[in-house]
């Protein structure tokens, strides 16, 4: 089915004010301003009635059922009256089956969180900051009004900022990185949609994405709990340091051998999955840094883990096929020695009712770094191939059905290691209606433990 024609029929259902039992929490909403809808009380279900199982084979005037995203009611002893539920209907309810309502994560309110602007991104590139809550254009700062909040929870890092307006347009030469140390929700009241790009990657200093864990430095590990270990130094010997782990462990760094002896490199983190409406809107993991030193060329930091997005619309989200989202995990820095561990990919969560992905949507790990002053590892790809370490020493970050970064090896001159690539991170989707990907690009792939679709959770 085309957008355009399921975007009309949400229109049509979305203005209906009377259902048979079947009405939002939102029951019946009315359009506000011409974009989004607004929530306006109805009657609830017919509370007389009793639940009988699906698939049931008669009836007793006024009982009602769920069946599959529908509330039925008996009339004439005859399950009749379809009603489809916009969110779905609420099984949970097990006498007075109803509509249920869109059960939002970390506190979104695509009808609250809003404010009054329409925002399309200029080209060239903007910044949001998600710690001091600003947005920088190539103008200035943002001029349109947006709702601003802050949703403090346990678990995870410190905060989520969310950020919501009306509609959110990216278009084809724009650029939005997001900056700063707290994941970020976007929110629309209607659709987001995304020719450009949005990106809110890990950095090859260490420095994460927002809401995602540092690289370690100066002979530390990475931070979270899917870190990289740092290489390892043994008389002469420098062995690289281990990728960030997520879904997909953390590559091994690269041995520091000669012919009397050799160093192993540090282990990668271990696989780290956090599921984000269970739990914490979380980015990746670092990944470790070379062995400390004393001398500042043979300091390599890990890769910043990449950043946490929440995408959430009432309405629609949709990546053009020029459009890309990328939450991937910061490269390895090189050194004089050895290479530091590529961070590993973030996360990224879209709850809506209609999604389409034509373009991008990656949350790859980081390359690992080179040796000898080579070159840092490649942030997490914009695809689903893997992401090019260094140099020949150094792995490659976890991306597509590959989860796992790739191990670094022995340098050239053997003396020093490649830093392992990072793993990669996680996408999951939350639609009413099943997403639509078609020839669009999701990494992880759907079929691994990188990707979750579901229906949007109600309640």
């Amino acid at each position: 089915m085309s957008l355009q024609r399921e975007r009309a029929l949400l229109t049509m259902a979305l203005a209906a004010t009377v259902f048979w039992g079947c009405q939002f929490d939102t029951r019946g909403y009315t359009p506000q301003d011409g974009a989004g809808l607004d929530a306006a009380p109805g009657p609830d279900a017919n509370t007389d009635a009793l639940v009988q199982p699906d698939g049931g084979t008669g009836c007793t005037n006024g009982e009602q059922r769920c069946l599959g995203r529908t509330v039925q009611l008996c009339v004439d002893d005859v399950w009749t009256a379809d009603n489809v539920c916009d969110w779905g209907c609420n099984y949970f309810e097990l006498v007075y089956p109803y509509c249920g309502d869109p059960q939002w994560a970390e506190t979104v309110n695509p009808q609250t969180d809003v404010g009054t602007g329409m925002w399309v991104a200029e080209a060239g590139l903007t910044v949001i900051d998600t710690d001091t809550g600003t947005i920088t254009t190539p103008s200035g700062p943002l001029a349109v009004n947006f709702e601003l909040r802050l949703h403090f929870r346990t678990g995870g890092l410190e905060a989520v900022t969310i950020i919501g307006f009306t509609e959110i347009t990216i278009p084809v030469g724009a650029r939005v990185e997001v900056h700063g140390t707290q994941a970020l929700a976007l929110v629309s009241y209607g659709s987001i949609i995304i020719g450009g790009e949005l990106m809110a990657q890990g950095l090859s200093d260490g420095t994460a994405g927002p809401g995602g864990y540092p690289g370690g430095v100066d002979g530390g590990p990475g931070s979270g709990a899917g870190g990289g270990a740092p290489g390892a130094r043994k008389v002469g010997l420098l062995s690289g340091a281990g990728g960030g782990g997520s879904t997909g462990v953390g590559g091994v760094g690269g041995t520091g051998a000669r012919l009397l002896g050799s160093v192993n490199g540090g282990l990668g983190g271990i696989t780290s999955i956090v599921d984000p409406v269970d739990g914490p809107l979380v980015g990746g993991h670092g990944g470790g840094s070379s062995a400390e030193s004393t001398v500042a060329s043979y300091k390599a930091p890990g890769g910043g883990g990449g950043g946490a997005l929440m995408l959430a619309a009432q309405i629609s989200v949709e990546v053009l096929a020029t459009g890309v989202v990328n939450v991937g995990g910061g490269g390895g820095a090189s050194s004089s020695g050895a290479g530091g561990g590529g961070g590993s990919g973030g996360m990224v969560l879209i709850q809506t009712h209609t999604c389409v992905i034509a373009g991008v949507v990656a949350a790859n790990g980081g390359g690992g770094g080179d040796v000898n002053n080579g070159s840092p590892g490649d942030p997490g790809s914009s695809g689903d191939l893997p992401t090019p370490g260094g140099g020949a020493s150094a792995g490659t970050g976890g991306a597509g059905s590959d989860l796992a970064g790739g191990e670094g090896s022995e340098g050239p001159a053997e003396f020093y290691g490649g830093g392992g690539g990072g793993g990669a991170g996680f996408i999951r989707i939350d639609t009413v209606l099943p997403a639509d990907i078609g020839a669009g690009i999701v990494s992880p792939h759907e079929t691994t433990a990188g990707h979750a679709q579901n229906d949007l959770p109600t309640n």
